[in-house]
């Protein structure tokens, strides 16, 4: 989908540059009070090509999410759709072409749950082992929430994984998950969600170099 999106942009740009070698007499645009609408800028049209790579980007990473409601309560509680909060949050951290620019700064949850102050990982190949401690017992951080990981992996910018089921609660200090790729550099982003869903933390962002 990424590659046709390209083409279609390619082809677009093409055509704009037959239209400068075959000039014609092009009809001004005009608003509905008749005053004449100008030309967008080359800056204009970059910004709205970028748009549209993010608009499909932040698509492919809401599909990674499925039915896990992280966005869509997030969003609720500010009076906003998941589309647009994750679009306000995140635009940022994408270059031209809609692909991750900031794997760190990249925000892949929202929410009001507790992280432990001492969330920390290693890695050995695809071996990721994230280690905490935290033996709290309160509605911001109860021992059975579930951990959840997002991963980013800097030589595919393009794409997302988020490990949904990884079996490890908080009172576990200890989450175990594999990664599809041993080669080049991932950043992860963990963090906590209620054990029926209803409530989730915010992510951390660890970057882990490769190991080979």
């Amino acid at each position: 989908m990424r590659k046709i999106l390209l083409a279609v942009v390619a082809l677009s740009l093409l055509a704009g540059s037959t239209a400068q070698a075959f000039p014609f007499k092009k009809k001004k645009k005009k608003d509905e009070n008749g005053n004449i609408i100008p030309d967008r800028t080359p800056k204009q049209r970059k910004n709205n090509i970028k748009f549209t790579f993010a608009r499909y980007m932040f698509a492919f990473i809401r599909e990674r999410f499925g039915d896990l409601p992280v966005w869509k309560i997030a969003a609720a509680q500010r009076g906003m759709t998941d589309d647009n909060l994750i679009h306000a949050t995140n635009y940022k951290y994408l270059d031209e072409k809609g692909e991750i620019l900031d794997m760190e700064g990249f925000q892949v949850s929202l929410g009001s749950l507790a992280l432990p102050l001492n969330l920390r990982a290693t890695r050995i190949g695809t071996l990721v082992t994230i280690t905490w401690d935290d033996s709290r017992d309160a509605p911001s951080a109860a021992p059975t929430d579930r951990m959840m990981v997002g991963i980013f992996y800097a030589d595919y910018r393009d794409t997302f994984t988020l490990e949904k089921e990884t079996g490890a609660t908080r009172r576990d200090g200890k989450c175990e998950i594999t990664l599809r790729d041993d080669d080049g550099e991932v950043c992860i982003h963990p963090f906590f969600a209620r054990a029926d869903n209803t409530a989730f933390s915010e992510d951390k962002a660890i970057t882990l170099p490769d190991t080979e």
